[in-house]
């Protein structure tokens, strides 16, 4: 196995940190008794970005997760902070936040789903890992 050691002292920060995450919605709903079947999901996300001011920006992550027998739509929250040695627009600092919202704030989404189902559901729920990048260059 290979091990990586990394010095966070010697690190290269990014310019935007993430410094703040919450959920801000969750409705879910069984609707009728599980079967021994796998359950067969529909996933949807929507995101967006807002430079809230030049120095600070909000990413929101919407994500519905439909099936059968169970339906759940969670909303997370990214609160994101420029350093001051980076000059970007507001449109290029709203796409970074829509865009980066995704891949930052999918992995405290999926653990909430999965923690969520795991309380309603014999077989809980575990959202696939995304390729945000190579999924948004599809387009």
């Amino acid at each position: 196995m290979e091990e990586i050691k990394l010095n966070v002292d010697d690190s290269v920060f990014h310019d935007i940190q993430l410094i703040d995450t919450r959920m801000v919605s969750l409705h879910c709903n069984v609707n009728k008794k599980e079967s021994e079947k796998d359950i067969k999901t529909n996933i949807s996300i929507v995101t967006q970005g807002d430079a809230v001011t030049d120095k600070c920006g909000e990413s929101i992550i919407q994500v519905k997760v439909v099936s059968d027998i169970f339906e759940l739509e969670i909303t997370q929250s990214g609160k994101f902070e420029k350093n001051n040695e980076i000059e970007i627009s507001k449109e290029k600092f709203e796409n970074f936040l829509a865009t980066q919202g995704i891949r930052l704030l999918w992995s405290f989404v999926r653990e909430n789903v999965y923690e969520i189902s795991c309380k309603m559901l014999r077989k809980p729920i575990m959202l696939p890992t995304l390729d945000v990048m190579k999924t948004l260059n599809k387009k």
